[in-house]
């Protein structure tokens, strides 16, 4: 199962969620990724347990390019198949 960590508000420093990274590598040995906020106001971060999709393709986190919105998450999306076709 992947590890999904996060930091929301102000103050925060990359190291924290580093840590945070480094504490659940375990959970997740094929990938680590993060992602900071431009205005420093959120951090996530992801450790990916591959197990459908082991393409770069399922890096997380992911940010659509049209809206710009960051998400992380555990599992797959069982619909893929149909959104691409959308």
């Amino acid at each position: 199962m992947c590890g999904i960590s996060g930091i929301v508000g102000r103050g925060w420093k990359p190291e924290q969620l580093a840590a945070m990274i480094a504490s659940q590598r375990h959970r997740g040995p094929d990938m680590e990724g993060s992602y900071f906020d431009p205005n420093g106001l959120a951090a996530l971060a992801l450790n990916r347990l591959s197990i459908l999709d082991l393409s770069p393709a399922g890096r997380q986190p992911m940010t659509d390019a049209e809206s710009g919105l960051t998400i992380a998450l555990n599992g797959e999306i069982t619909i893929s198949s149909n959104c691409a076709r959308n």
